[in-house]
């Protein structure tokens, strides 16, 4: 991190002391960039001040309007041509006041690039010369007649070589000079172009053709134009002036329309307000044509031989002899049209309400808008005010069922008409203005916080700090329960009479300070476990039952050393209970606390959805899950096997969230070294599929041609990264493979190698030998990260995570021989090297495989103990709106298959497997966590997927309030 610089404030301190301050610059930089999304797209702010080589309406994508009617009286809008911008308001009959209508907008006056425009390359304005049709043919002519004497003379070259250079020199003697010898003066006619295999095309007079193979020619003649090429002004054609437009902001006056007046009154305002709208526009290019800058810049129409263009001294003069012709009013100014549409009608429902419509509509503009000018209006918006305020009634939004729950986002102030619509309160009334960049502003919430509860990562790594002050989140739950049970109406916002709805909201409150409750106990159990285990931690640390505690307080010292390089000191308080309220699935897997699983039994076996919003910190949520599973079973004895299955819906989202998880394992893997806790590294699988990884890296012994660039960790190379990245192949392969650029341990470069030893084994190494993973792993040769990118890899390792997409779930159902490899991972491997890698092998010749191995149970009876409850204790599947129908189908349907699959193991593995307590017919499935910011019904979703029940965390209620959340 670099120092903060002298005089200025430490941001990363101020923000990591100050979290609604850090919400607040995030909320700040998102407005800032829709603000300038809206400039760029509408020509708003300086950006729109001036359009070069187009016209305004090809520039802009938003803000505009276009003409209705065209000259010849058709309608020409559509829904990407825009007359009209404006809202639809509901309004008291009875209400007496005003409604004031203020347009704002602007134009653009076509005007005559400067030098700097012209001579700018990346505009691309400035012209190029164009030799004249009948100069051009006259070429073409004179050098098809030579090309073909000197073809009838002996001249073997093809047609093209004879006509080029002919067609160069009769140019040349017409006063073209040329910068070069080798210019390309000649151009293929597409038009006139045969097809393969047509018969031989006659020539025309005047082209050349160029015959390509049997019985085809194509057409050639002299090019209109050669770059760098000085071309005569008699044998050019005459070019336009490059188009430039100025903005011209149109002041425009108020309508004022009372609410009491008739139709014939209104209409009347209307009709004068659009006379006084279409003086304004017109007033607008009026004063600038007779400005200062007008007079000067104006464009004129007429058009300039290319010498015009070639210099600026040569524009210089032009710009006089232009500057001599007098503005023409009548080629400037486009007559634009415009009024105030207005549609003003009772309601059908309900005669007390009346229905208005106000809108700016751009009817009509003169042939010059739609031909030399541009006759649009642009950075358009409406400001309406009602007076007073009562006169406004909202929309109410009828697709969205009242509830309690999501009382005040009902309803709203107005609907656009081509538009959004915000709303400011004034002191006597309300503004509402149009936008053409419609956002909503969600409440603002931020972490709630407890008083005297201290839940920083390095307070809880603390084991010799007592938790009893965990408890205080459970009652203070408990008391925010009983303050909404008091003080919330669910009936709130519903009609009197609406006794159908009154009742479901009424049960629909009752059901979610049920599901509060459900939360509560489930956080006392995970607590009250957690004391238990500490207990018995202060006996023997070693003891079983103290696993739990240990767990528990090594995962908080590996988010401390996170929380150390992300500027993080504490968890979030719905993290915290996210993560209490889970334990006791993982921890009931150890004998002393399996007499906790049948009263907790519905939460354990239910999927657990983790629903909070983007940004609020869910992955960190479920990663501090996922690390204590991974240390409690490390601990318990699992010694190397899959714990976790981590699955994204898409593969950016999992190499995105594989190098975020790469960084918090890393610190976890230094704790557990440190901590002497025995076992295989804890490794990620990245098991996502050959297009992205490799499936394998050999055949057999022989490495694929593809992976013979990457060089082994044994060879000469390997100390030679420059030179390895001069080979295109090395880049090309550490570009597509290497999904850790950076060691997730020091944040230094990494590299790809092969580990010959370990039958080719592809590794991610730090090339750093300062890495603290280097020096953890010390050995003679640099080790590979603890990320697994090849298929075969993984299968042989079988890493404590495997984390990949959806559709790897599918290779369940593929060929038996991948099956069998994936069988390996989960128990059913056959054999171990001495590296610790497992074969598979499914034509077992036994004397051959067992050559350097050793056979395993129960593969083999007598064999060497390697699984220890090889069924993974945890499943987390993030982003889950996304698994809908067919994708949804797809991943329910093999989840379920997997499901069976792990019970179809259990006579093959017998007492290896964890089997549910009291019932030792079924083993113990993993833990399901689904983490989501949006998905419309969760619980039918989950439970399609999963087959199991919902346990939604936080528990649902009220859309802007919460006990872990508050509002600042």
């Amino acid at each position: 991190m670099n120092a903060a610089q002298p005089g200025l404030p430490n941001v990363n301190s101020a923000l990591r002391d100050d979290p609604d301050l850090a919400q607040e610059l995030k909320e700040a930089v998102c407005d800032a960039l829709v603000n300038a999304v809206g400039g760029k797209a509408s020509g708003a702010g300086e950006f729109g001040t001036v359009v070069l080589g187009q016209r305004p309406r090809d520039q802009f994508a938003s803000g505009f309007l276009l003409n209705q009617m065209s000259p010849a009286g058709e309608d020409e809008s559509s829904d990407i041509r825009i007359p009209v911008h404006g809202a639809s308001l509901k309004l008291r009959r009875d209400a007496d006041g005003r409604i004031t209508v203020q347009p704002h907008l602007a134009v653009y006056v076509r005007v005559l690039p400067a030098w700097e425009d012209l001579d700018n390359d990346v505009l691309g304005l400035r012209p190029k010369p164009r030799l004249s049709a009948h100069v051009r043919q006259e070429v073409n002519a004179e050098a098809f007649t030579i090309a073909e004497a000197a073809r009838v003379g002996g001249d073997t070259r093809s047609r093209k070589v004879i006509f080029a250079e002919t067609a160069r020199q009769l140019l040349m003697r017409r006063g073209v000079r040329f910068a070069g010898t080798v210019e390309t003066i000649v151009a293929v006619n597409p038009e006139e172009e045969t097809n393969l295999g047509a018969e031989p095309q006659v020539p025309r007079p005047g082209r050349s053709t160029e015959k390509k193979t049997a019985g085809e020619e194509t057409p050639v003649e002299v090019a209109e134009t050669t770059d760098g090429a000085v071309y005569p002004d008699d044998l050019c054609s005459p070019e336009d002036i490059p188009m430039k437009f100025r903005r011209l902001t149109v002041v425009v006056p108020p309508l004022v329309l009372s609410l009491r007046s008739a139709d014939r009154e209104r209409s009347e305002a209307i009709r004068e307000h659009a006379v006084l709208m279409s003086g304004a526009i017109a007033k607008a290019y009026d004063d600038f044509m007779r400005s200062e800058e007008g007079t000067q810049w104006c464009w004129r129409k007429m058009r300039l031989p290319p010498s015009a263009f070639r210099s600026q001294r040569s524009w210089d003069a032009a710009l006089s002899t232009i500057r001599a012709t007098p503005v023409n009013r009548a080629h400037l100014w486009p007559a634009q049209n415009v009024e105030i549409a207005l549609e003003w009608a009772t309601s059908p429902a309900d005669d007390r309400i009346i229905h208005a419509a106000i809108g700016l509509m751009h009817r009509t503009c003169g042939a010059v808008g739609d031909q030399d000018g541009d006759g649009g209006l642009y950075q358009v918006r409406l400001d309406i005010d009602v007076r007073p305020a009562a006169a406004l009634i909202p929309y109410v939004l009828e697709r969205v069922k009242p509830a309690y729950d999501i009382q005040g986002f009902h309803s709203i102030p107005a609907a656009g008409w081509n538009a959004g619509v915000a709303q400011k309160e004034l002191e006597d009334g309300i503004r509402l203005t149009t936008t053409w960049m419609p956002r909503y502003n969600l409440p603002r919430i931020v972490p709630n916080r407890i008083e005297k509860l201290d839940i920083s990562f390095k307070a809880l790594a603390d084991p010799n700090k007592p938790i009893d002050q965990l408890e205080l989140v459970p009652d203070a739950f408990a008391r925010w329960v009983d303050e909404q049970s008091g003080t919330v109406d669910p009936t709130s916002g519903l009609a009197a009479d609406d006794a159908d709805g009154r009742e479901r909201e009424r049960a629909k409150f009752a059901k979610d300070i049920a599901g509060y409750g459900e939360e509560i106990e489930d956080l006392r159990v995970g607590i009250n476990l957690l004391k238990q285990s500490r207990a018995a931690w202060l006996k023997d640390p070693k003891a079983p039952a103290a696993a739990p505690f240990r767990a528990w307080y090594l995962t908080n010292r590996a988010f401390h050393e996170v929380g150390l390089i992300e500027n993080k000191t504490s968890w979030r308080l719905f993290q915290l209970g996210f993560i209490l309220s889970n334990i006791v699935s993982p921890s009931t897997r150890i004998k002393e606390f399996e007499h906790l699983y049948a009263p907790n039994r519905q939460t354990i076996e239910s999927a657990s959805l983790l629903y909070f919003a983007t940004g609020g910190g869910k992955s960190e949520a479920f990663f501090g899950l996922l690390l204590f599973t991974l240390f409690l079973d490390r601990i318990r004895g699992k010694r190397r096997g899959i714990s976790a299955l981590i699955r994204y819906p898409l593969r950016l989202l999992t190499a995105q969230q594989a190098r975020r998880l790469a960084k918090v394992l890393a610190k976890a893997e230094i704790v557990r070294r440190n901590d002497g806790i025995d076992g295989a590294s804890f490794e990620i699988g990245f098991w996502v599929g050959g297009s992205s990884t490799p499936n394998r890296l050999a055949n057999g012994d022989q490495v694929l041609d593809e992976f013979r660039c990457i060089p082994a960790v044994d060879a000469p190379e390997h100390a030679d990264e420059e030179a390895n990245l001069a080979d295109p192949a090395y880049s090309a392969a550490l570009r597509d493979y290497n999904k850790l650029p950076k060691c997730p341990f020091c944040d230094r470069d990494t590299a790809l190698r092969r580990y010959p030893k370990e039958n080719q084994r592809l590794g991610i190494v730090c090339r750093n030998a300062e890495c603290e993973w280097n020096i953890k792993t010390k050995s003679n040769v640099e080790r590979p990260l603890p990320f697994l990118l090849v298929d075969y890899d993984i299968y042989r390792s079988a890493p404590c995570i495997l984390l990949g997409t959806i559709d790897k779930l599918a290779l369940i159902g593929q060929h038996w021989s991948t099956i069998n490899r994936i069988g390996g991972m989960f128990g059913l491997a056959r054999l171990i090297d001495d590296n610790g890698l497992l074969e598979t092998p499914y034509d077992l010749n036994v004397a051959k495989a067992m050559e350097g191995r050793h056979p395993i149970a129960p593969s083999f009876a007598g064999g060497v103990e390697v699984f220890f409850d090889p069924v993974p204790s945890l499943i987390i599947q993030d982003e889950a709106h996304l698994l809908e129908e067919s994708l949804g189908t797809f991943a329910g349907l093999f989840e379920t298959t997997l499901y069976q699959w792990f019970r179809s193991l259990r006579p093959i593995l017998g007492d290896r497997m964890s089997l549910v307590p009291g019932d030792d017919s079924d083993i113990r499935l993993p833990k399901v966590v689904c983490a989501t910011a949006t998905i419309s019904d969760p619980e039918r979703q989950i439970r399609v997927l999963y087959q199991k029940r919902v346990r939604q965390f936080p528990a649902q209620g009220d859309a802007s309030v919460s006990f872990v959340l508050r509002q600042p």
